[in-house]
């Protein structure tokens, strides 16, 4: 965009309907996993950029428990990882991975959603 330029194609759209996600991290025996950062992530990847509040990390609180808000309507991969730079959180490569290994979830505009998680392994 430049001062004085018109823009065109753009849709502009105002909510006053925030959507979250909300759930718990479990272990393998069923106790909170505190030692994880959750991350959604969009599946579509031409939002994986610097900074799009779209790509969300979070810890759980010492029950397991998360909330990830707010969090634009759409499609997204939700995971959970040990390490995470925030610095390098919205990098494809560091997405990609991730995306093969994640849950998927559709949220809807203004819906408050839950999605447990449990690890796999130890």
């Amino acid at each position: 965009m430049r001062p004085g330029q018109p823009i065109t194609g753009v849709t502009v759209k105002f909510t006053d309907q925030r959507a979250n996600l909300s759930g718990t991290l479990m272990d393998a025996d069923g106790k909170p996993a505190t030692d994880y950062f959750i991350i959604a992530f969009p599946t579509d990847r031409r939002l994986w950029t610097w900074g799009s509040r779209r790509v969300i990390a979070v810890r759980p609180v010492s029950t397991g428990a998360f909330v990830i808000q707010p969090l634009p309507a759409g499609e997204y991969f939700l995971c959970a990882v040990t390490d995470l730079d925030t610095s390098e959180m919205y990098d494809p490569t560091i997405l990609e991975p991730l995306s093969r290994a994640a849950s998927k979830f559709t949220l809807a505009e203004g819906e408050q959603k839950v999605q447990n998680l449990k690890l796999a392994g130890r």
